[in-house]
Protein backbone atom coordinates (compact mmCIF):
# COMPACT_ATOMS: atom_id res chain seq x y z
CA UNK A 1 0.00 0.00 0.00
CA UNK A 2 2.84 2.43 0.73
CA UNK A 3 4.77 1.73 -2.41
CA UNK A 4 1.41 2.60 -4.79
CA UNK A 5 1.26 5.77 -2.41
CA UNK A 6 4.70 7.00 -3.02
CA UNK A 7 4.25 6.00 -6.94
CA UNK A 8 1.28 7.80 -7.18
CA UNK A 9 2.80 10.73 -5.40
CA UNK A 10 5.66 10.63 -7.92
CA UNK A 11 3.53 10.74 -10.83
CA UNK A 12 1.62 13.83 -9.47
CA UNK A 13 5.34 15.85 -8.49
CA UNK A 14 6.17 14.73 -12.31
CA UNK A 15 3.07 16.07 -13.97
CA UNK A 16 3.44 18.93 -11.96
CA UNK A 17 6.82 19.76 -12.65
CA UNK A 18 6.11 19.14 -16.81
CA UNK A 19 3.41 21.52 -16.86
CA UNK A 20 5.51 24.17 -14.42
CA UNK A 21 8.66 24.23 -17.38
CA UNK A 22 5.81 24.50 -20.09
CA UNK A 23 4.18 26.98 -18.41
CA UNK A 24 7.78 29.09 -18.03
CA UNK A 25 8.97 27.97 -21.17
CA UNK A 26 5.83 29.76 -22.37
CA UNK A 27 6.49 32.74 -20.79
CA UNK A 28 10.51 33.06 -22.67
CA UNK A 29 8.35 32.65 -25.99
CA UNK A 30 6.03 35.34 -24.84
CA UNK A 31 8.95 37.80 -23.29
CA UNK A 32 10.86 37.10 -26.84
CA UNK A 33 8.22 37.99 -29.16
CA UNK A 34 7.33 40.65 -27.43
CA UNK A 35 10.79 42.25 -27.27
CA UNK A 36 10.72 40.98 -31.27
CA UNK A 37 7.74 42.98 -31.48
CA UNK A 38 9.04 46.20 -29.68
CA UNK A 39 12.25 45.79 -31.96
CA UNK A 40 10.30 45.43 -35.47
CA UNK A 41 7.75 48.51 -34.06
CA UNK A 42 11.01 50.89 -33.52
CA UNK A 43 12.69 49.21 -37.04
CA UNK A 44 9.90 50.30 -38.83
CA UNK A 45 9.19 53.27 -37.14
CA UNK A 46 13.32 54.27 -37.61
CA UNK A 47 12.94 53.92 -41.75
CA UNK A 48 15.53 51.26 -43.13
CA UNK A 49 16.76 50.45 -39.39
CA UNK A 50 16.86 47.10 -40.08
CA UNK A 51 18.05 47.13 -43.59
CA UNK A 52 21.10 49.10 -41.99
CA UNK A 53 20.94 51.78 -44.77
CA UNK A 54 22.18 54.65 -42.11
CA UNK A 55 25.01 54.30 -39.72
CA UNK A 56 23.98 57.22 -37.27
CA UNK A 57 20.46 58.21 -36.19
CA UNK A 58 19.97 62.19 -34.29
CA UNK A 59 17.94 63.75 -33.07
CA UNK A 60 15.25 61.89 -31.56
CA UNK A 61 14.94 59.15 -28.64
CA UNK A 62 16.45 56.28 -29.72
CA UNK A 63 19.36 58.45 -30.89
CA UNK A 64 22.31 56.50 -31.45
CA UNK A 65 25.05 58.65 -32.54
CA UNK A 66 28.24 60.57 -31.32
CA UNK A 67 27.56 63.98 -29.82
CA UNK A 68 24.91 65.78 -32.41
CA UNK A 69 22.29 68.66 -31.82
CA UNK A 70 19.52 69.89 -33.83
CA UNK A 71 19.44 73.46 -33.43
CA UNK A 72 17.40 76.50 -33.83
CA UNK A 73 16.98 77.94 -37.55
CA UNK A 74 17.81 74.46 -39.17
CA UNK A 75 21.31 74.05 -37.46
CA UNK A 76 22.20 70.27 -37.41
CA UNK A 77 25.89 70.43 -35.38
CA UNK A 78 27.64 67.36 -34.88
CA UNK A 79 31.01 69.04 -34.17
CA UNK A 80 33.28 67.33 -31.31
CA UNK A 81 32.78 69.98 -28.51
CA UNK A 82 35.12 72.71 -28.84
CA UNK A 83 35.29 75.37 -25.43
CA UNK A 84 36.06 79.57 -25.63
CA UNK A 85 39.20 80.26 -23.86
CA UNK A 86 38.37 83.18 -21.38
CA UNK A 87 41.74 84.53 -21.69
CA UNK A 88 41.81 85.45 -25.34
CA UNK A 89 38.19 86.56 -26.93
CA UNK A 90 37.29 84.59 -30.14
CA UNK A 91 40.13 82.19 -29.56
CA UNK A 92 38.58 78.60 -29.79
CA UNK A 93 40.83 75.21 -28.38
CA UNK A 94 39.78 71.37 -28.82
CA UNK A 95 38.88 70.23 -25.33
CA UNK A 96 39.81 66.14 -24.52
CA UNK A 97 37.20 64.73 -25.98
CA UNK A 98 37.48 60.50 -26.15
CA UNK A 99 34.65 59.95 -28.63
CA UNK A 100 33.12 58.31 -30.05
CA UNK A 101 33.78 60.31 -33.33
CA UNK A 102 31.53 60.30 -36.65
CA UNK A 103 33.27 58.44 -38.92
CA UNK A 104 31.03 59.52 -41.59
CA UNK A 105 28.28 61.96 -42.62
CA UNK A 106 25.50 58.83 -43.37
CA UNK A 107 23.01 59.71 -40.78
CA UNK A 108 19.79 59.92 -40.36
CA UNK A 109 17.63 62.89 -38.78
CA UNK A 110 14.82 60.92 -36.84
CA UNK A 111 12.94 64.61 -36.16
CA UNK A 112 10.47 64.36 -39.31
CA UNK A 113 9.55 68.25 -38.44
CA UNK A 114 13.16 69.36 -38.18
CA UNK A 115 14.80 70.74 -41.62
CA UNK A 116 18.31 70.92 -42.03
CA UNK A 117 19.76 74.57 -43.34
CA UNK A 118 23.43 74.58 -41.93
CA UNK A 119 24.82 71.11 -40.96
CA UNK A 120 28.76 70.59 -39.33
CA UNK A 121 30.58 68.08 -38.51
CA UNK A 122 33.77 69.59 -38.02
CA UNK A 123 36.95 68.23 -35.87
CA UNK A 124 35.48 64.20 -36.49
CA UNK A 125 37.09 61.35 -37.45
CA UNK A 126 35.75 61.35 -41.28
CA UNK A 127 38.31 59.69 -43.79
CA UNK A 128 36.05 59.64 -47.01
CA UNK A 129 32.86 61.44 -48.14
CA UNK A 130 30.77 58.65 -50.09
CA UNK A 131 28.39 59.55 -52.54
CA UNK A 132 24.63 59.74 -51.56
CA UNK A 133 25.71 59.03 -48.08
CA UNK A 134 26.09 62.62 -46.83
CA UNK A 135 22.72 63.53 -44.91
CA UNK A 136 20.64 60.85 -47.18
CA UNK A 137 17.15 62.52 -47.80
CA UNK A 138 18.20 65.75 -46.26
CA UNK A 139 20.69 66.85 -49.05
CA UNK A 140 17.96 69.52 -51.01
CA UNK A 141 17.19 71.59 -48.25
CA UNK A 142 21.28 72.15 -46.57
CA UNK A 143 22.60 75.85 -47.80
CA UNK A 144 25.74 75.64 -45.51
CA UNK A 145 28.59 72.28 -45.17
CA UNK A 146 31.13 72.24 -43.25
CA UNK A 147 33.21 69.07 -42.84
CA UNK A 148 36.41 70.61 -41.56
CA UNK A 149 39.62 69.25 -39.45
CA UNK A 150 38.57 65.68 -40.39
CA UNK A 151 41.66 64.53 -42.66
CA UNK A 152 39.69 63.68 -45.21
CA UNK A 153 41.38 62.01 -47.96
CA UNK A 154 39.22 60.99 -50.29
CA UNK A 155 36.10 62.15 -51.87
CA UNK A 156 33.89 60.21 -54.32
CA UNK A 157 32.54 61.39 -57.68
CA UNK A 158 29.17 63.64 -57.43
CA UNK A 159 29.22 63.29 -53.80
CA UNK A 160 27.53 66.29 -53.24
CA UNK A 161 25.39 66.60 -56.57
CA UNK A 162 21.89 66.20 -54.23
CA UNK A 163 22.93 69.69 -52.25
CA UNK A 164 20.95 71.48 -54.97
CA UNK A 165 20.62 74.76 -52.41
CA UNK A 166 24.02 74.64 -51.41
CA UNK A 167 25.45 77.89 -50.97
CA UNK A 168 28.67 77.27 -48.94
CA UNK A 169 30.76 74.31 -48.60
CA UNK A 170 33.82 74.36 -45.97
CA UNK A 171 36.73 71.74 -46.52
CA UNK A 172 39.40 72.92 -44.74
CA UNK A 173 41.80 71.36 -42.74
CA UNK A 174 41.88 68.05 -44.42
CA UNK A 175 44.03 65.59 -46.08
CA UNK A 176 42.88 65.97 -49.82
CA UNK A 177 45.56 65.76 -52.07
CA UNK A 178 43.40 66.62 -55.04
CA UNK A 179 39.59 68.18 -55.78
CA UNK A 180 38.87 67.45 -59.52
CA UNK A 181 35.55 68.48 -61.43
CA UNK A 182 34.00 65.18 -60.98
CA UNK A 183 33.45 66.50 -57.45
CA UNK A 184 33.25 69.77 -57.83
CA UNK A 185 30.54 69.11 -60.65
CA UNK A 186 28.28 70.97 -62.30
CA UNK A 187 25.64 70.27 -60.00
CA UNK A 188 27.23 72.30 -57.30
CA UNK A 189 28.37 74.48 -59.36
CA UNK A 190 24.36 76.00 -59.86
CA UNK A 191 24.06 76.56 -56.58
CA UNK A 192 27.70 77.63 -54.55
CA UNK A 193 28.66 80.55 -53.69
CA UNK A 194 31.65 80.03 -51.25
CA UNK A 195 34.59 77.22 -50.98
CA UNK A 196 36.94 76.86 -48.22
CA UNK A 197 39.77 74.72 -49.00
CA UNK A 198 42.37 76.02 -46.79
CA UNK A 199 45.21 74.06 -45.38
CA UNK A 200 45.01 71.05 -47.61
CA UNK A 201 47.52 69.32 -48.59
CA UNK A 202 47.75 70.13 -52.40
CA UNK A 203 50.94 69.91 -54.33
CA UNK A 204 50.37 71.88 -57.43
CA UNK A 205 47.70 74.20 -59.55
CA UNK A 206 46.56 71.03 -60.99
CA UNK A 207 45.38 69.68 -58.01
CA UNK A 208 41.96 71.40 -58.22
CA UNK A 209 39.40 72.38 -60.97
CA UNK A 210 37.17 75.51 -60.67
CA UNK A 211 35.40 74.93 -64.22
CA UNK A 212 31.78 74.25 -62.51
CA UNK A 213 31.92 77.24 -60.34
CA UNK A 214 30.41 79.70 -62.62
CA UNK A 215 28.30 81.17 -59.30
CA UNK A 216 31.41 80.78 -56.47
CA UNK A 217 31.93 84.37 -54.96
CA UNK A 218 34.11 83.50 -52.51
CA UNK A 219 37.15 81.53 -52.58
CA UNK A 220 39.63 80.62 -49.89
CA UNK A 221 42.82 78.76 -50.36
CA UNK A 222 44.97 80.09 -47.33
CA UNK A 223 47.70 77.63 -46.57
CA UNK A 224 48.06 76.09 -49.46
CA UNK A 225 51.98 75.58 -50.40
CA UNK A 226 51.11 74.82 -54.15
CA UNK A 227 53.75 77.45 -55.78
CA UNK A 228 56.36 76.14 -53.16
CA UNK A 229 56.68 72.52 -55.78
CA UNK A 230 58.72 73.96 -58.48
CA UNK A 231 61.49 75.03 -56.68
CA UNK A 232 59.90 78.80 -55.72
CA UNK A 233 59.51 79.56 -59.88
CA UNK A 234 56.67 81.07 -61.11
CA UNK A 235 54.06 78.80 -62.77
CA UNK A 236 52.03 79.43 -65.62
CA UNK A 237 47.93 78.92 -63.52
CA UNK A 238 45.25 81.19 -64.55
CA UNK A 239 42.33 81.40 -62.49
CA UNK A 240 39.85 80.03 -65.15
CA UNK A 241 37.17 82.14 -66.70
CA UNK A 242 34.34 80.35 -64.99
CA UNK A 243 35.43 82.45 -61.66
CA UNK A 244 34.55 85.81 -63.38
CA UNK A 245 31.54 86.01 -60.34
CA UNK A 246 34.39 85.74 -57.51
CA UNK A 247 33.95 88.64 -55.30
CA UNK A 248 36.48 87.18 -52.80
CA UNK A 249 40.05 85.51 -52.40
CA UNK A 250 42.22 84.85 -49.81
CA UNK A 251 45.06 83.43 -50.39
CA UNK A 252 47.02 83.47 -46.84
CA UNK A 253 50.20 81.62 -46.09
CA UNK A 254 51.06 79.81 -48.96
CA UNK A 255 54.56 80.74 -49.40
CA UNK A 256 54.44 82.59 -52.61
CA UNK A 257 57.23 84.45 -53.71
CA UNK A 258 55.83 85.69 -56.99
CA UNK A 259 53.16 85.40 -59.59
CA UNK A 260 52.81 85.16 -62.95
CA UNK A 261 51.67 88.68 -64.58
CA UNK A 262 48.33 86.89 -65.85
CA UNK A 263 47.25 84.87 -63.60
CA UNK A 264 44.21 87.31 -62.10
CA UNK A 265 43.25 88.40 -65.70
CA UNK A 266 39.99 86.61 -65.45
CA UNK A 267 38.92 87.65 -62.32
CA UNK A 268 37.09 90.56 -63.09
CA UNK A 269 34.98 91.30 -60.21
CA UNK A 270 37.39 90.45 -58.16
CA UNK A 271 36.57 92.80 -54.47
CA UNK A 272 39.20 91.80 -52.16
CA UNK A 273 42.35 89.92 -52.33
CA UNK A 274 44.11 88.85 -49.40
CA UNK A 275 47.58 88.02 -49.62
CA UNK A 276 48.80 87.97 -46.17
CA UNK A 277 51.68 86.41 -45.00
CA UNK A 278 53.29 85.19 -48.43
CA UNK A 279 56.97 85.86 -49.49
CA UNK A 280 56.76 89.12 -52.44
CA UNK A 281 59.67 91.09 -52.39
CA UNK A 282 57.92 93.60 -54.66
CA UNK A 283 54.15 94.55 -54.96
CA UNK A 284 52.82 91.95 -58.06
CA UNK A 285 52.11 93.47 -61.53
CA UNK A 286 49.38 90.90 -61.69
CA UNK A 287 47.80 92.97 -58.58
CA UNK A 288 47.48 96.10 -60.94
CA UNK A 289 44.72 94.00 -63.65
CA UNK A 290 42.26 93.88 -60.92
CA UNK A 291 40.44 97.32 -61.94
CA UNK A 292 37.38 96.44 -59.56
CA UNK A 293 39.87 95.82 -56.23
CA UNK A 294 38.88 97.67 -53.23
CA UNK A 295 40.30 95.75 -50.39
CA UNK A 296 44.01 94.26 -50.34
CA UNK A 297 46.20 93.37 -47.80
CA UNK A 298 49.58 92.20 -48.46
CA UNK A 299 50.91 91.97 -44.73
CA UNK A 300 54.04 89.91 -43.43
CA UNK A 301 55.41 90.53 -46.84
CA UNK A 302 59.52 91.34 -47.60
CA UNK A 303 57.91 94.36 -50.16
CA UNK A 304 60.64 96.71 -49.15
CA UNK A 305 59.05 99.90 -51.26
CA UNK A 306 55.62 101.56 -52.44
CA UNK A 307 55.83 103.73 -55.37
CA UNK A 308 53.32 105.53 -57.41
CA UNK A 309 53.26 102.26 -60.15
CA UNK A 310 52.11 99.87 -57.35
CA UNK A 311 48.57 100.26 -57.64
CA UNK A 312 48.33 102.48 -60.36
CA UNK A 313 45.00 100.78 -61.80
CA UNK A 314 43.34 100.16 -58.68
CA UNK A 315 41.71 103.04 -58.50
CA UNK A 316 38.93 101.61 -56.63
CA UNK A 317 40.74 100.61 -53.66
CA UNK A 318 39.09 101.28 -50.29
CA UNK A 319 40.87 99.18 -47.98
CA UNK A 320 44.86 98.87 -47.78
CA UNK A 321 46.65 96.98 -44.89
CA UNK A 322 50.35 95.68 -44.82
CA UNK A 323 51.57 95.32 -41.70
CA UNK A 324 54.58 94.28 -39.94
CA UNK A 325 56.06 93.76 -42.75
CA UNK A 326 60.13 94.81 -44.16
CA UNK A 327 58.68 97.96 -45.64
CA UNK A 328 61.12 100.97 -45.48
CA UNK A 329 59.66 103.47 -47.76
CA UNK A 330 56.31 105.02 -49.26
CA UNK A 331 57.03 107.21 -51.84
CA UNK A 332 55.40 109.92 -54.16
CA UNK A 333 52.00 109.49 -54.94
CA UNK A 334 51.94 105.73 -53.84
CA UNK A 335 48.05 106.55 -53.21
CA UNK A 336 47.57 109.31 -55.65
CA UNK A 337 43.83 108.66 -57.59
CA UNK A 338 42.35 106.64 -55.23
CA UNK A 339 39.21 108.59 -54.34
CA UNK A 340 37.41 106.10 -52.64
CA UNK A 341 40.52 104.90 -50.26
CA UNK A 342 38.92 105.22 -46.55
CA UNK A 343 41.57 103.30 -44.62
CA UNK A 344 44.96 102.34 -44.39
CA UNK A 345 46.90 100.06 -41.51
CA UNK A 346 50.68 99.96 -41.86
CA UNK A 347 50.94 99.68 -38.02
CA UNK A 348 54.13 97.24 -36.94
CA UNK A 349 56.25 97.49 -39.93
CA UNK A 350 59.65 98.43 -37.66
CA UNK A 351 61.60 99.54 -40.81
CA UNK A 352 59.19 102.38 -42.15
CA UNK A 353 61.28 105.09 -41.30
CA UNK A 354 60.13 107.34 -44.83
CA UNK A 355 56.57 108.36 -46.35
CA UNK A 356 56.76 110.99 -48.68
CA UNK A 357 54.32 113.79 -47.96
CA UNK A 358 52.51 113.68 -51.07
CA UNK A 359 51.94 109.58 -50.96
CA UNK A 360 48.30 110.39 -50.78
CA UNK A 361 48.35 113.02 -53.66
CA UNK A 362 47.07 115.79 -51.43
CA UNK A 363 50.23 118.50 -52.27
CA UNK A 364 49.59 118.11 -56.03
CA UNK A 365 46.19 117.91 -55.99
CA UNK A 366 42.96 120.98 -54.97
CA UNK A 367 40.72 118.03 -53.74
CA UNK A 368 42.14 116.84 -50.72
CA UNK A 369 42.04 113.01 -49.81
CA UNK A 370 39.01 112.40 -47.40
CA UNK A 371 41.01 109.32 -45.87
CA UNK A 372 39.38 107.83 -42.77
CA UNK A 373 41.15 105.73 -40.67
CA UNK A 374 45.13 105.84 -40.81
CA UNK A 375 47.54 103.52 -38.40
CA UNK A 376 51.34 103.82 -38.42
CA UNK A 377 51.63 102.50 -35.15
CA UNK A 378 55.38 100.82 -34.07
CA UNK A 379 57.09 101.85 -36.75
CA UNK A 380 60.33 104.00 -37.10
CA UNK A 381 58.71 107.28 -38.18
CA UNK A 382 60.30 110.39 -36.62
CA UNK A 383 58.17 112.88 -38.40
CA UNK A 384 54.90 112.78 -40.07
CA UNK A 385 54.41 115.33 -42.68
CA UNK A 386 51.87 117.89 -42.37
CA UNK A 387 50.30 118.24 -45.69
CA UNK A 388 50.31 114.74 -45.94
CA UNK A 389 46.57 114.05 -45.21
CA UNK A 390 43.43 115.95 -44.78
CA UNK A 391 43.28 115.52 -41.35
CA UNK A 392 39.66 116.68 -40.39
CA UNK A 393 38.25 113.96 -42.44
CA UNK A 394 39.91 111.60 -40.33
CA UNK A 395 37.73 109.65 -37.49
CA UNK A 396 40.89 107.31 -36.58
CA UNK A 397 44.48 108.14 -36.02
CA UNK A 398 47.11 105.65 -34.88
CA UNK A 399 50.66 107.15 -34.16
CA UNK A 400 51.86 105.36 -30.69
CA UNK A 401 55.18 103.95 -29.97
CA UNK A 402 57.43 106.10 -33.14
CA UNK A 403 60.50 107.41 -32.43
CA UNK A 404 59.01 111.49 -33.37
CA UNK A 405 61.65 113.92 -32.76
CA UNK A 406 60.25 117.47 -31.67
CA UNK A 407 61.20 119.99 -34.57
CA UNK A 408 59.46 122.30 -36.11
CA UNK A 409 58.40 119.63 -38.50
CA UNK A 410 56.33 118.48 -36.14
CA UNK A 411 55.41 121.34 -34.46
CA UNK A 412 51.38 121.13 -36.29
CA UNK A 413 51.13 117.95 -34.18
CA UNK A 414 52.64 118.68 -31.19
CA UNK A 415 50.77 121.37 -30.96
CA UNK A 416 48.00 120.26 -31.45
CA UNK A 417 48.00 117.22 -28.79
CA UNK A 418 48.67 120.15 -26.44
CA UNK A 419 45.92 121.76 -27.10
CA UNK A 420 42.77 121.29 -25.13
CA UNK A 421 40.48 120.24 -28.29
CA UNK A 422 42.08 118.53 -30.47
CA UNK A 423 41.42 118.91 -34.31
CA UNK A 424 43.24 115.28 -35.18
CA UNK A 425 41.67 112.32 -33.84
CA UNK A 426 43.86 110.38 -32.48
CA UNK A 427 43.56 106.62 -32.08
CA UNK A 428 42.92 106.01 -28.22
CA UNK A 429 42.03 102.17 -28.66
CA UNK A 430 43.16 99.22 -29.45
CA UNK A 431 43.19 98.36 -33.11
CA UNK A 432 42.21 94.52 -33.12
CA UNK A 433 43.76 93.20 -36.22
CA UNK A 434 46.71 94.11 -34.14
CA UNK A 435 48.49 90.21 -33.92
CA UNK A 436 51.73 90.28 -31.16
CA UNK A 437 50.70 93.64 -28.60
CA UNK A 438 50.28 92.62 -25.86
CA UNK A 439 46.76 92.54 -24.20
CA UNK A 440 47.21 95.92 -21.89
CA UNK A 441 48.38 98.10 -24.47
CA UNK A 442 45.30 100.00 -24.88
CA UNK A 443 47.63 103.41 -24.43
CA UNK A 444 46.34 106.64 -25.59
CA UNK A 445 48.26 108.83 -28.01
CA UNK A 446 48.49 110.92 -24.92
CA UNK A 447 50.06 108.25 -22.83
CA UNK A 448 53.45 108.33 -24.95
CA UNK A 449 53.78 111.68 -24.44
CA UNK A 450 55.75 113.30 -21.88
CA UNK A 451 54.47 116.60 -21.50
CA UNK A 452 57.85 117.82 -19.23
CA UNK A 453 59.72 116.94 -21.98
CA UNK A 454 57.51 117.92 -24.89
CA UNK A 455 58.91 114.46 -26.82
CA UNK A 456 57.49 111.06 -27.15
CA UNK A 457 58.39 108.02 -24.70
CA UNK A 458 60.39 105.94 -27.19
Amino acid sequence: MKFVTLVLLAIIISLFSLNNAETLEGRIYDKNDRIEHQLKTINESNNEFINGTFDYYVCGENSKAPYCECQENGQLKCDAPVVKNSDYENLLINVYFDGPYFTNANIKIMNESFIPKTATFNSNQIKKLEKDKILPGNEATVETLEINSNGIEEIENGAFNNFSSLKSLDLSKNSLSNISARVLTKEIGSSLKKLDLSHNPFTSTDSFDFTNLEKLEELILDGIHIYLSNNYEKTDFIFPKSLSNLKKLSMRDCGIISFNDKIFDNLINLETLDLYGNYFSSVPESINQLTNLQSLNLGHSFILNLNETSFKNNQKLSEFSMVASALRNIDNCTFCKKPNLKKVMLYQNRHLSYIHENAFGNVDSEILHSLETFSVESCNLSIIPEKLLNWNSLTEFGIGKNPFICNCSMAWLINDLLSPTHSVPFLFRHMKQRRSFSYNEDKTILEDFDFETNVYKV
